[in-house]
């Protein structure tokens, strides 16, 4: 589990509470290892989630749903349409 921001914050909260329950809901019930890896708001997490981490289903992240539309807008080096949507630990509008 990728967390795109700092130990202590309210996505590295979410992200810890899933990656700690998560895995009982997977086949095998894997252990999950939660990595932080912030840096240009979560940007950093969502790049390396869509170009370097593996693609066997094995990898997940954590980071705002504003930031998939931002990737497309402002012209990252990820195809943000290529992301999977699991859930949200949260509900929110956003405008």
């Amino acid at each position: 589990m990728v967390i795109g921001s700092a130990a202590g914050g309210g996505f590295d909260t979410y992200g810890r509470l899933v990656a700690r329950h998560i895995g009982k809901h997977v086949p095998g019930e894997p252990q999950v290892v939660v990595q932080n890896m912030p840096g240009a708001g979560s940007m950093k997490s969502v790049e390396y989630i869509s170009n370097v981490a593996p693609k066997d289903g094995l990898s997940m992240a954590t980071f705002g749903r504003a930031l998939v539309l931002a990737a497309l807008l402002e012209g990252a080096r990820t195809d943000a349409s290529k992301l999977e949507w699991l859930g949200s630990v949260t509900s929110d509008t956003t405008t």
